[in-house]
């Protein structure tokens, strides 16, 4: 930047050799590179190897012989493939997906588990995902890992459980929360932004409308539909942020993991999102992932009683109708 009033100096010199190496550390009051900066052509083939994937695990276990679902965290963001196993390895765990239900309008995905033998074995499962969205805050401060309970009533026993660091509705609802960019905020830091147009979808099933209108030989009435959808196509593109407003929009519609049971008869507990404990348990989780013969998945500490949940309701910020327990060791 040309400033009359700077001499070219050593001081100025040596501002100007610092940048570089100010850009690649993302130091405070740093350059940054422009929005969209980095495209496709500027990287190799098969530039973006497994290790660059920012992944995440989602986990469920269940001691239930009739088939549980689970709405798994990574949405249309998930692997396919599912790891299972059993308590016993004498045990049969069966998992699989269940990709649409009874009621269900639109397209549905879940993970579907039971076990061969009633209380006597514990199946587990995990997948991994492709994480865009965190940190999340639900009201009462960052939440590391969201874990939910599948309680009897009666005995108080955990029968179900499933853990992951997004809970079910930030990939699954109808919220897009995955950032199309981030811009550097005042402090340097990035704030995740998407775009879209500054119009409103008068009828959602215009296609339909259309067709509709072809099929009665209303030619004049479709081609103002189509002209209409062009005008969409057109429209000037706004950006937001993604809050966490957004980010939480569909927490009501998506309450919990095992919302996809008919009848479930159990009572969902979710164990206090903002707990002192919060970063040791995604610190396992994330241990568990990467070696799991070595550190036990918070699903097995819960299943042996090693991680239990207090006997008093906590106030806390979350879905309606499912209750907040404290977690004890």
């Amino acid at each position: 930047m040309k400033d009359a009033g700077s001499p070219v100096d050593v001081t100025l010199i040596e501002a100007l050799a610092s940048n570089p190496t100010a850009i690649t550390e993302k130091a405070s009051g740093a350059p940054v590179l422009a929005n969209g900066y980095v495209v496709e052509a500027m990287m190799g083939s098969s530039s973006v190897n497994q290790a660059a994937l920012k992944k995440a695990t989602g986990e469920h276990s269940t001691t239930s012989t009739s088939a549980v679902y689970w709405t798994p965290s990574g949405g249309l963001y998930q692997f396919s493939l599912l790891q299972g196993k059993c308590s016993d390895p004498s045990g049969t765990a069966n998992w699989g997906y269940r990709t649409s239900k009874a009621g269900a309008t639109g397209y549905t995905g879940e993970v579907y588990g039971y076990e061969s033998v009633s209380g006597a074995w514990t199946g587990y499962v995990q997948y991994y995902y492709l994480q865009s969205s965190p940190p999340y805050d639900l009201g009462d401060g960052e939440v590391p890992l969201f874990i939910f309970l599948g309680v009897d009533k009666t005995t108080g026993e955990v029968i179900d459980t499933s853990i992951a660091p997004e809970a079910p509705w930030h990939y699954n609802g109808p919220t897009n929360i995955t950032p199309d960019y981030y811009k550097s905020g005042p402090g340097g830091e990035l704030i995740p932004m998407r775009a879209r147009k500054k119009v409103e979808v008068e009828n959602a099933r215009i296609y339909d409308v259309i067709l509709d209108n072809l099929r009665k030989g209303k030619e004049k009435d479709a081609k103002a539909l189509r002209d209409r959808l062009k005008s969409i196509e057109n429209a000037e593109i706004e950006d937001y942020e993604i809050t966490q407003d957004i980010k939480n929009a569909d927490m009501n519609i998506i309450p919990h993991p095992m919302i996809g049971n008919e009848g479930y008869d159990r009572g969902v507990i979710m164990l206090d999102p903002v707990s002192k404990h919060g970063e040791l348990l995604l610190e396992i989780h994330e241990a568990h992932a990467k070696d799991p013969e070595s550190v036990e998945s918070i699903a097995e500490l819960i299943t042996n009683k090693k991680i239990k949940f207090g006997p008093t309701d906590l106030v806390r910020s979350g879905p309606d109708g499912v209750i907040c327990r404290d977690i004890k060791f």
